[in-house]
């Protein structure tokens, strides 16, 4: 609400009642701290809830999924998640295997990322023939989808053009991902050896370059996400 902090110069519809009717969708509840938790559950049990600086109560008609990728029996155990608020989602709930467990998943993930990531980088969406998804499909990915989803955008940033082949997957070794990198970083730009924000920095370009300046795909190839990208692009 209006002067709820510094700048609040307005009313803003917030996301809960933005889904009225509809469904909102939570993400890393296992995350949550315990103040927030509180509020959570209490949205759940009786459907209410205060706008940020409001002392009315507030009503909501909206369906709440939550995703979690922690396991919340053992956070429960540990003190770390509230039981009540546990038993509360745990009544319906849907496991989503690893993605070495549905392995199937992969080719039409990693077609789908192609098209994406060529799109983004203004580059013709190359074919890929089946030593590139046998390689995929050998490699654990412990980072599931949004490791594959990284893995594809660099090597898009990097093909130079033709098929995607086994040997488009340089970082990938013995179908996983311990290999030793293909290219080393050029020390002799630095008189001295460099610092690690030095090193980072030209990461960045490198990655920035790459990608045509595309940030998100520049984040994808370093592993980070858009918002830590713009953090440090910002300093």
């Amino acid at each position: 609400v209006k002067g709820a902090f510094t700048g609040a110069l307005g009313v803003r519809t917030g996301f809960i009642q933005q889904a009225s009717g509809g469904t909102l969708f939570l993400d890393e509840v296992g995350d949550l701290s315990p103040e927030s938790q509180v509020k959570r559950l209490r949205l759940l049990q009786n459907r209410e809830y205060y706008a940020l600086g409001s002392d009315k109560m507030a009503r909501s008609s909206a369906r709440f999924v939550f995703a979690t990728n922690h396991d919340l029996p053992s956070q429960v155990e540990k003190g770390l998640f509230r039981k009540d608020l546990f038993y509360r989602l745990w009544s319906h709930r849907v496991t989503v295997p690893p993605l070495r467990e549905r392995r199937e998943d992969i080719r039409p993930l990693a077609l789908h990322f192609i098209k994406r990531y060529s799109t983004q980088i203004g580059k013709p969406v190359p074919a890929a023939d089946e030593t590139f998804f046998r390689r995929l499909a050998e490699t654990p990915f412990p980072g599931n989808i949004r490791e594959l989803e990284g893995l594809v955008a660099d090597v898009l940033v990097r093909h130079q053009g033709g098929p995607l082949t086994e040997k488009s997957l340089p970082t990938l070794a013995r179908g996983d991902l311990v290999g030793t990198p293909t290219t080393q970083i050029d020390l002799s730009r630095w008189p001295e050896l460099p610092t690690l924000r030095e090193l980072s920095e030209a990461l960045i370009e490198e990655a920035l370059a790459r990608s045509k300046g595309v940030q998100g795909t520049a984040a994808k190839v370093l592993g980070i996400s858009r918002t830590a990208l713009n953090k440090r692009l910002k300093k």
